[in-house]
């Protein structure tokens, strides 16, 4: 029987120092071993947040050895977050600043985003961290003069990144408008022309189901002229049963590289096993899907966004906001409508929310794609009231109901209990200003 290290250097006649450097180089060899392994949670140094809890173990994905993390390593898998920033590092580069950023350095994301403190939204920076450079708003701005330096973070008035839900102009320009527009903006998918189905080919004795066939021939793939092989034989290499994601990326390619970005398909962009359910921080059913790709919420037979937009989203997903979403509002307008293969142009889904459609160019041509970044409209709400919610709501309902917590938990059923205070001040400066103008604008 082999005994530990300890105990056999213990038994042996030799110098403390030696013992010591043995235990030490077997020390170094195990961390080695473990540093050197697949996994690293091990090496963690506290909890990561949510939106990186995924792919932990894959520490490299965000850390440069011996130099910490670089904004540009964040903004390689964030770019929508700091598309129109306002907060550029090119406008620090005035010597003026110099003395803030030795206090909060706003060029880098971990000043105010540090990792494995997990915190509410990512945000691990001190709740007045705007004051230390806006500290002239309160004499500026009546306003806000009775607003606490710490409530710049938390108010929901104001996004670091990307103001242009949130500016003055657009607040105005929205203010006015009801809860309910009266002709609501959709984008339809932009579909191939239809084409003849193309035949059926089986390699000589693979056996097939005659109904998965009639499926099939129904689908939007069988109108656009992909048949068996495209799928189960790409690269002529033998018919496989069950083919991998790589053939739906072949001709998805947006719908990939967007599933790649958000916390389903994160794993798969780090060259990880693909995210299971299991591993999930939020509750899931017992029989969710042991893993997620392409086929978990698409039927590549049927093809039945229908079932992709609310039924596969139900199928994991079991916390309030989701349990909630068949009897609320939206999830009675989906109900009631057409039990078809693609939801009605009004219905809200899960995906229309989590998953919009957006104008996109493919070989210099619109087409209308699923942006497949599941947790880019998540946070924070003004980016959702913008990209989704404002195509049939008005600002002021909108903005008002992301920032209440119990409507959001039960998937907006009811009203907000507030209105949006950004809202109610931009009014009140165009008020004043009309006021001042002669009532003129």
């Amino acid at each position: 029987m082999l005994e530990p290290p300890l105990l056999l250097l213990r038994g042996l006649r030799v110098p403390l120092r030696l013992k010591v450097g043995t235990l030490l180089v077997l020390a170094l060899v195990l961390l080695s071993a473990a540093f050197l392994g697949a996994d690293r949670k091990a090496f963690l140094p506290g909890t990561t947040s949510d939106g990186h809890h995924v792919f932990e173990e894959s520490c490299r994905s965000c850390h440069d050895p011996f130099r910490g993390v670089a904004a540009a390593r964040c903004a390689s898998c964030h770019p929508p977050d700091r598309g129109p920033d306002t907060h550029t590092a090119a406008l620090f580069d005035d010597p003026r600043w110099a003395a803030t950023l030795a206090r909060l350095d706003a060029r880098e994301c971990v000043s105010c985003h540090a990792e494995h403190r997990r915190a509410d939204g990512g945000v691990t920076v001190d709740p007045g961290f705007c004051f230390p450079c806006h500290d002239d708003v309160p004499a500026k701005r009546a306003s806000h003069a009775s607003f606490a330096p710490t409530s710049c973070g938390r108010a929901g008035c104001h996004n670091y990144h990307d103001n242009s839900a949130l500016n003055v102009a657009f607040l105005t320009r929205h203010a006015a408008e009801p809860d309910r527009l009266a002709a609501p903006v959709t984008l339809e998918r932009t579909m191939p022309s239809p084409q003849p189905a193309p035949d059926v080919r089986f390699p000589p004795g693979e056996p097939h189901d005659p109904e998965l066939v009639a499926r099939w021939r129904a689908s939007a793939h069988a109108g656009a002229g992909v048949g068996c092989p495209e799928c189960h034989d790409p690269q002529q290499r033998g018919f496989r049963r069950t083919p991998s994601d790589e053939p739906c990326a072949r001709c998805h390619t947006y719908e990939d590289r967007t599933f790649r970005s958000g916390k389903h398909g994160v794993r798969r962009a780090a060259d990880l096993s693909d995210l299971t359910p299991r591993a999930a921080r939020l509750p899931m059913r017992e029989a969710a899907p042991s893993h997620l790709r392409c086929s978990t919420c698409h039927d590549a037979h049927s093809v039945d966004t229908r079932r992709a937009a609310v039924e596969a989203c139900l199928s994991c997903h079991d916390d309030a906001h989701s349990r909630a979403y068949l009897e609320s509002p939206h999830g009675r307008a989906w109900r009631n409508g057409p039990a078809t293969a693609r939801p009605a142009a009004d219905a809200v889904t899960c995906a229309t929310c989590h998953l919009p459609r957006i104008e996109t160019q493919d070989e210099g041509k619109r087409r209308v794609a699923v942006d497949h970044r599941n947790t880019l409209t998540l946070r924070p709400p003004d980016r959702m009231a913008k990209r989704v919610c404002m195509g049939c709501h008005g600002l002021p309902l909108a903005l008002a109901s992301l920032l209440d917590e119990r409507l959001v938990e039960t998937n907006f059923k009811g009203r907000p209990a507030r209105t949006a205070e950004a809202v109610d001040m931009a009014r009140a400066l165009a008020e004043e200003a009309s006021a001042h103008n002669g009532g003129t604008r």
